[in-house]
């Protein structure tokens, strides 16, 4: 499950597929123009390639399979950081979520996007040459989910990031992130087990919904990143 690698198509080229669709993208300043992926050929060989380029909220509408990356930031005292959605966010409002998550857009790889987002929403003196060597990349998979009129379709890969700066060096982005905190190893387990009891209960979670294998993935594999580093 964990061992998948991505395959970057660096060939395809979307002026050449569809220009009128490209030209009308880039003149509509408000869209995030983001890469749609041939999902038959995915499924069967893992590989990534790009068949055409759409707007961010056209994908979500049409169920069209994408590029997203999750980031989990830790330290050495065994915490993670989390952050708490904005309150006006239109998916999960006020629910604590992963340290940063986003959508690669067309054309970006993936060391400028991690870096992009991390200084967009959480601190804006993220350098890539101080902390390229601290990205550990844990696994890909690809997540289905519908909430309220957004829908998901995503191959995501997801990162470890180590940041032993205290948490008041970082500067949340606040049209974004409502406030940030790291929580113990421990804890963080103690509140994932609390959450799946209260969405049975039909009552609004504290986190952003998950596959249950995938946070105890996340908190079993920086375990062993740290208790290996000790």
């Amino acid at each position: 499950m964990f061992s998948k690698i991505e395959i970057w198509d660096t060939n395809n080229s979307i002026m050449k597929k569809n220009p009128s669709k490209m030209r009308t993208l880039i003149t509509n300043i408000n869209c995030e123009v983001i890469d749609i992926i041939n999902e038959k050929k995915y499924k069967e060989s893992w590989t990534i390639e790009t068949e055409y380029t759409v707007d961010k909220n056209e994908a979500h509408e049409k169920w069209l399979l994408h590029k997203a990356v999750f980031i989990w930031v830790y330290n050495s005292k065994w915490e993670i950081l989390l952050q708490k959605r904005s309150l006006t966010d239109s998916s999960y409002p006020g629910c604590w979520d992963i340290s940063a998550a986003w959508h690669i857009k067309s054309w970006e790889n993936m060391l400028d996007g991690w870096l992009r987002e991390l200084s967009e929403e959480l601190w804006s003196e993220f350098k890539k040459e101080k902390y390229k060597e601290s990205l550990r990349f844990l696994f890909q998979y690809q997540e289905n989910s519908i909430e309220k009129k957004r829908i998901e379709n995503e191959i995501i890969n997801v990162y470890a990031l180590k940041f032993d700066w205290s948490i008041k060096d970082l500067e949340p982005n606040k049209e974004e992130v409502e406030s940030i905190r790291f929580i113990s190893l421990k804890n963080f387990q103690k509140w994932i087990e609390q959450d799946k009891k209260t969405l049975k209960l039909w009552f609004k979670p504290k986190f952003v919904p998950k596959f249950d294998w995938f946070y105890n993935s996340i908190i079993q594999m920086i375990e062993n990143i740290l208790a290996k580093n000790n």
